[in-house]
């Protein structure tokens, strides 16, 4: 059997060749032997996950993988750079799937830790703050913007805005503890405040308010 890939041989194990993609793109990165259940059917019908990758990405094109590496480095720095308010993990102790992120992502460990530091405290720029929050709604599509003031959006849509952004919140929530009940998240601009808003059912067209809170940042320090 050819270990070269072709629209062919794509097509014969679409099912196979398909969730190794969805894989891929997930991860950011090309999966180990071990982080895919199918490995030894890649092997066998084209040699190596490499081969399959290379194969794929010449199908499929690089811009969907290209966005799915930066999307999954923004994870991992927004990861880190909260992981900065507790005790440093060793990297000899870290998951294996989390090792494997820092080497397709970063040069070092030690490099991710000094980028997600240079995030953090730069987020004591009331600019920079404004400004990730207009990236951001455009990143998503949704939310509003109150002109110098603040940026309101839908918890929902976390996940989704940029890693300064995330970061932001993510420095808020460490004083509030669990944000998942709130709906609405509120960024103030100027006075290093978010919001956290709770309504009784927010599919109404007038939904309730049930509980607010909010929380003050300052300049982390470690």
């Amino acid at each position: 059997m050819s270990n070269e890939f072709d629209e062919v041989k794509y097509k014969k194990h679409k099912e196979l060749f398909d969730a190794f993609w969805e894989l891929t793109l997930d991860l950011g990165r090309c999966p180990a032997n071990d982080e895919f259940e199918q490995t030894e059917q890649i092997r066998r019908v084209l040699g190596s996950h490499k081969k399959a990758l290379d194969g794929l990405t010449t199908l499929f094109g690089e811009e969907e993988l290209k966005l799915s590496r930066r999307l999954r480095k923004e994870d991992l720095l927004v990861y880190f750079s909260l992981g900065l308010f507790e005790k440093r993990k060793a990297h000899s102790h870290m998951p294996d799937r989390l090792k494997r992120d820092l080497k397709a992502f970063f040069r070092s460990y030690n490099q991710a830790i000094e980028l997600a530091t240079e995030m953090l405290f730069s987020l004591a720029s009331t600019e920079l703050i404004e400004e990730t929050s207009l990236v951001s709604k455009e990143r998503i599509g949704c939310g509003e913007i109150l002109e110098n003031h603040s940026f309101i959006f839908h918890n929902d849509y976390l996940g989704q805005v940029t890693p300064e952004l995330r970061a932001y919140v993510g420095c808020a929530a460490q004083l509030l503890g669990d944000i998942d009940e709130f709906d609405l998240i509120k960024v103030h601009f100027g006075s290093g405040k978010v919001s956290f808003m709770k309504y009784d059912d927010f599919s109404k067209g007038e939904p309730l308010l049930l509980k607010k809170s909010k929380s003050t940042l300052e300049r982390p320090r470690f």
